[in-house]
């Protein structure tokens, strides 16, 4: 399946256009769609990507660049690419460099749309890529091509228009693409719309003055709703100096579509042809109550916003899009540059930039304020819906030196947007960048160094985060609330000593840490500053004190809906009672972890989970599961750029000496090239939700002597358990994560091997064994038992 939008309306013509960028990506690995704005570029490339669903074995992605700030280099456009395919980028390596190591190998095609704001560095990123990547193809669209070898070119015309002549009849004009676009879209609006004999004429003179451009029909068709198609001609040849241009020419498409998009403005009242610029100000979709807060002031209230949009609506200067939060609004790129003109003209841009990132840091402050909430799990979704602001934001406070002050501390503020939404390297570039500048305020600067402290300790750069806990410490005496910074200065000292493997200095700067938290009512810090410590005590050899510290943690992160420090937590109890000798309850702690997860989504955690059940799954001698828990985990962690040894020093251990024996069985050096594959969100999903499963399953995916599915594997226990359950093979198969003839085999062999049939005795067998180990533990616990 295609990473592509699947566009709700029909294609109107482009059938040639479609099937000669096909031909093209045949022949070529880069393939650009060139045109002015407005001609229908992105269309054609989204037709292209579904029609091209299983050409390439790994997959078809759709990165919209329209987003990103004019201002954008290289790594910014890569980290978007990034984005686009699903791969989190929690690593301190150049994004360039994870995004080539993630396409090395690969065979996938790439659509990258509206590059030409971003020419340059989209142009040497995709040089690179193409150079290390066998297999994979570009299609980009473009106003202009990237200029580089090997790059074909298609340009996209305008649609057919029907000739001109004395006489034109309906069945003469519906045989153009412009005229069928036009009927189509005027149906949206008026579905007793059609192309009366009398109307034909002026259908196709319509058509003709509007290029073919399927932005200018399109804006022009909801016009049709309170006028005819003579009187909409009559207002539009006021506007079109037709003797002034070479017709069909580009200039003179792009000057037909301005004169559109300028006659759709005329005829908007002030008030919402000010709501129309201002609404510039926003690089990507945005909500109602961003438009208010952003937009509402100096002659446009508030409460008057909602009714602007509404009208900008219907007249397709805004497109709409109704997610679970809610409807979202947006403009198409050409309509936006063109607000954006008149808004430079108007004076506003400093002030709307301002207010617009004032608003979202606002919000961002309100989730870090109430994160021990259980609303944050859907603030995480809000906060990656809005990734497009929050770079706009930042990259304009950048650029303007008296609003450096407010662009460290919006970057401090998304530490939870960085840490849990896997954006790691992306939260330390803005880090970094705001640090290095002179004119920040020392509290704000206090801000930054911790969040990047933590930040890059999560990347492994422990010297990176030395440096700035070193830097912190030396801002403690020069502000107030001295208390707040010496709790930060003690837990990522803390932290840092954890993963450098002094775990008893650890344990005492994580309990300073904790009560300076706890004294100004800092409760998610201070807890995660004792779950750490838990960690600490682990290492240490307090494996009962480091359980007996977690567990407080989960039972006041866990009512309060802290899925953060709740999650880490259980992984902490995990690893205290794998520490301890029970493996059983370890797993058990596990899947409790995984149970947060199911709807928190933090990776690092997930994949943290994974890669110490197989580490419990080695020390118990079960080397199926552990082999197949290790390649997990290890494909889990080179999603978002990392390794199970990254959770610490002491865990490190236990992990290289589990991953060193099962690369051994292998035959293998180490365990990168098993991985699993994991691209996509939804990929960790199913496996969150088989190994909830499988771990949910104590009792039946284990046989004791003398029992008769005692014959069977491990793996076919489980598989075992899940027909008893009346799964069929295929579903067997997507529960287990497996191929479908795999899970036939599974099955095959398990008759064969119990001597039965049907599926239903297997049923019958597994429900015998349940009941005699039921019945085994009464006797064991009735009267008399000690």
């Amino acid at each position: 399946m295609p990473r592509a939008p699947r566009p709700v309306d029909a294609c109107i013509g482009r059938t040639g256009e479609i099937a000669a960028a096909q031909d093209a990506l045949a022949g070529s690995r880069l393939v650009t769609l060139a045109g002015p704005g407005g001609v229908g570029k992105t269309r054609i490339a989204l037709e292209v990507a579904w029609s091209a669903e299983g050409r390439h074995p790994d997959g078809v992605w759709f990165v919209p660049l329209g987003d990103l700030d004019p201002s954008a280099d290289q790594a910014s456009v890569a980290g978007a690419v990034l984005t686009g395919l699903g791969v989190a980028d929690q690593s301190a390596r150049p994004p360039e460099d994870k995004l080539a190591a993630h396409l090395a190998g690969r065979e996938l095609l790439l659509v990258l749309d509206n590059c030409e704001h971003v020419l340059a560095p989209v142009t040497h990123l995709v040089r690179e890529l193409l150079a290390g990547s066998a297999g994979l193809r570009v299609l980009a669209t473009s106003r202009e091509p990237l200029g580089l070898g090997g790059e074909r070119m298609l340009a996209v015309p305008p649609l057919s228009v029907p000739p001109l002549s004395a006489t034109v009849r309906p069945q003469d004009v519906l045989g153009s693409d412009a005229v069928r676009l036009l009927v189509e879209r005027a149906r949206a609006v008026d579905p007793d719309f059609t192309v009366a004999p009398g109307d034909a004429r002026a259908v196709a003179e319509l058509t003709a003055r509007l290029d073919g451009l399927p932005l200018a029909i399109e804006l022009c068709a909801t016009r049709l709703r309170s006028l005819s198609v003579g009187q909409l001609l009559e207002r539009l040849d006021s506007r079109l100096d037709i003797g002034s241009r070479n017709p069909g020419g580009h200039d003179a498409r792009h000057r037909s579509l301005r004169d559109v998009v300028d006659w759709s403005y005329e005829l908007c009242s002030p008030a919402h042809q000010v709501l129309w610029t201002r609404l510039a100000v926003f690089p990507a979709s945005f909500d109602i109550a961003a438009a208010e807060a952003v937009c509402g002031f100096d002659g446009l209230d508030p409460d008057d916003v909602l009714d602007g949009i509404d009208r900008l609506v219907a007249r397709s200067v805004l497109l709409t899009e109704r997610l679970p939060g809610g409807m979202r609004y947006r403009m198409l790129s050409t309509i936006r540059e063109y607000a954006m003109e008149r808004l430079i003209g108007s004076g506003e841009v400093a002030p709307l930039r301002r207010r617009h990132r004032d608003h979202y840091l606002a919000r961002v402050s309100s989730v870090v304020r109430g994160w021990a909430r259980p609303t944050h799990v859907d603030a995480l979704q809000e906060m990656d819906a809005e990734r497009p602001h929050y770079a706009a934001a930042l990259s304009w406070s950048a650029a303007v030196d008296e609003e450096h002050d407010a662009g460290l501390e919006f970057a401090a503020t998304l530490r939870y947007h960085w840490l849990s939404g896997g954006h790691l390297a992306e939260g330390r570039r803005w880090l970094a960048l705001f640090l290095d500048k002179d004119d920040v305020a020392i509290a704000t600067r206090g801000h930054g160094l911790w969040v990047a402290a933590w930040v890059s300790m999560l990347q492994g750069d422990l010297d990176g985060a030395a440096r700035y806990i070193d830097a912190l410490a030396g801002l403690a005496g020069g502000l107030d609330g001295g208390l707040d910074v010496g709790a930060h200065v003690e837990h990522w000292t803390g932290l840092l000593e954890v993963f450098s493997g002094r775990a008893e200095e650890a344990i005492a700067h994580l309990d300073r840490a904790a009560a300076g938290h706890r004294a100004r009512g800092a409760d998610a810090l201070e807890l995660s500053a004792r779950f750490m410590q838990s960690y600490a005590l682990t290492s240490a050899g307090r494996a009962a004190e480091a359980e007996r510290v977690a567990a407080d943690v989960v039972d006041r992160a866990g009512p309060s809906g802290d899925h953060l420090n709740h999650g880490w937590a259980w992984w902490m109890r995990a690893y205290a009672r794998w520490k301890l000798g029970d493996p059983d309850a370890a797993a058990a702690a596990l899947r409790e972890v995984l149970l947060v997860q199911r709807n928190f989504r933090d990776r690092v955690c997930i994949a943290g989970s994974v890669a110490l059940l197989a580490v419990v799954a080695e020390s118990a001698g079960d080397t199926s599961r552990a082999d197949d828990l290790a390649v997990t985990a290890v494909g889990l962690f080179a999603a978002i750029g990392t390794e199970p040894a990254s959770l610490g020093w002491d865990f490190a251990r236990s992990w290289r000496a589990a991953a060193a024996a099962i690369a051994t069985r292998a035959g293998v050096d180490d365990l990168t090239g098993l991985a699993r594959t994991v691209e996509t969100p939804q990929d960790e999903i199913r496996i969150v939700e088989e190994l909830i499963t499988r771990l949910a399953l104590p009792g039946r995916d284990t046989a004791g002597p003398g029992e008769p599915l005692a014959v069977l594997t491990r793996r076919e226990r489980e598989v075992a358990a899940l027909v008893a359950d009346g799964l069929t093979n295929r579903e067997i198969a997507e529960k287990l994560v497996i191929a479908p003839r795999t899970a036939d085999g599974h099955v095959e062999r398990i008759l064969a091997k119990l001597g039965v049939h049907r599926r239903s005795m297997v049923a019958a067998m597994m429900a015998a064994m349940v009941a005699s180990r039921a019945s085994a533990g009464a006797d064991r616990d009735g009267p008399g038992a000690p």
